[in-house]
């Protein structure tokens, strides 16, 4: 069946998993900036790797200090690439304009920072380590 949850939270950077018997868990983590957010998961049937989505971006090295290298399958389908810290700080927020992007993050602090991929109905997160 479906479900809804609401939630109310202040602003900052919340992960989540959705746990659901007979799927497989799904996680992430949602960033509340002032604005409202909807999150929608689609629980997949746990029946092997095969499952697992397929990020449309990625990003090496990772971990890193100095120059990553974000790779974006469909470039023309977001519009928007930040660039976060656990605290839900943006600390990097560029329009995606090609395919493949080089940033230099040797100003960042050793740390886990969470790189989201945005369009109007979506938002991809990896998890970036800086060392």
């Amino acid at each position: 069946g479906n479900g809804i949850a609401t939630i109310d939270l202040g602003d900052g950077s919340y992960p989540y998993t959705v746990s659901a018997g007979g799927y497989g868990d799904e996680t992430g983590a949602v960033v509340v900036t002032g604005a409202p957010q909807t999150v929608n998961v689609t629980m997949a049937v746990a029946t092997g790797i095969n499952n697992i989505a397929k990020n449309p971006f990625k990003i090496y090295p990772n971990p890193a200090k100095g120059i990553i290298h974000i790779d974006l399958q469909e470039a023309t389908k977001y519009h928007r690439l930040r660039i976060t810290d656990m605290a839900g700080t943006v600390i990097f927020s560029q329009s995606v304009l090609r395919n493949k992007m080089v940033l230099d993050i040797s100003k960042f602090s050793a740390g886990t920072y969470l790189i989201m991929l945005q369009n109007d109905n979506e938002i991809h997160i990896e998890r970036l380590v800086v060392f």
